[in-house]
């Protein structure tokens, strides 16, 4: 039981700090400005704030499944340039603490992250603030049966160069709906099943 509430709290907090980004993969850190074929196609995929505030989000099972190196790489789609090496040390600190708490890698760790909803609660024409609302549920065979956290995550972003980038996120707890007395915990084995399914919202990856 102490692992099990360990992980909730340290998941809780993980995407708590504050953050950014860049659009670029590459080793330059630059980033990329995607070419525009006609006017009337840019203002059809204009990006939304909301969207890549929701990406964002649904990328924590990605990024807690990855090596450092493959972290640093998702958050460089995400995330503004000059923030990016602020969070991605905050993001470590957090797994390692983690993973020091559960006396397992954090790679070990099944997670499954699910933005339930979300509102554009801010914006001028280069600035955003969303607010999303989601769920984590996440364990590992030794850990019994699967953990759910419910968090609400603040994110401010800025446009560059066409996307909407994280400058900014921080979480508080719940709202944490109420647990169904008559439903059965899930068992390791039924989590591993529907976890291994395409996620209906997917985040970034490499």
């Amino acid at each position: 039981m102490k692992r099990a509430t360990h992980l909730a709290v340290v998941a809780l907090l993980l995407l708590g700090a504050g953050c950014a980004g860049s659009t670029s993969a590459s080793d330059s850190g630059g980033p990329q400005v995607a070419a525009t074929p006609n006017t009337s196609e840019a203002k059809r995929e204009a990006p939304s704030p909301v969207d890549a505030a929701v990406r964002f989000v649904a990328s924590t099972d990605a990024l807690m499944s990855r090596s450092p190196v493959g972290r640093r790489e998702i958050l460089r789609q995400l995330v503004a340039s000059e923030h990016l090496a602020e969070y991605v040390n905050a993001l470590e600190r957090a797994a390692a603490d983690l993973a020091e708490k559960l006396d397992m890698p954090i790679e070990r760790l099944t997670w499954v992250e699910a933005p339930v909803t979300a509102t554009l609660q801010a914006s001028t024409s280069t600035t955003a603030t969303v607010d999303v609302w989601t769920v984590s549920v996440l364990g590992a065979p030794d850990l019994g049966s699967p953990q759910q956290v419910w968090r609400t995550v603040h994110i401010d972003l800025e446009l560059v160069a066409g996307a909407w980038l994280v400058t900014e996120a921080t979480a508080d707890a719940g709202p944490t709906p109420a647990s169904n007395d008559l439903a059965l915990q899930a068992t390791w084995d039924d989590f591993e099943a529907v976890s291994a399914w395409p996620p209906a919202i997917p985040g970034a990856e490499l």
